[in-house]
């Protein structure tokens, strides 16, 4: 969870084998890319909620993101929250 502070980091596998979560509420963070339910069987989930929240992806030759790649992945952007990527 990021709550009102600032992360950066490289890529960003949430539920890459198993299961996992990830929750902005009040933080921001900013990574190269994401991927959200990478392998067939897992299950990713991401919420970025409130205002002020933030996943920022950009990376020059990067800069994507995948929900669902193989595995399951949901994305709930809600309340004020904001997601951008840029590739």
């Amino acid at each position: 969870m990021i709550s009102g502070g600032r992360a950066e980091a490289g890529i960003i596998y949430v539920g890459s084998s198993d299961e996992g979560e990830l929750t902005i509420n009040g933080g921001i963070l900013k990574s190269a890319s994401g991927i959200i339910g990478r392998y067939s069987g897992a299950i990713g989930r991401v919420t970025v909620t409130g205002s002020g929240s933030a996943w920022t992806i950009d990376y020059s030759y990067l800069g994507y993101l995948e929900v669902g790649f193989s595995g399951q992945g949901t994305l709930t952007i809600e309340k004020g929250g904001t997601v951008k990527a840029n590739g």
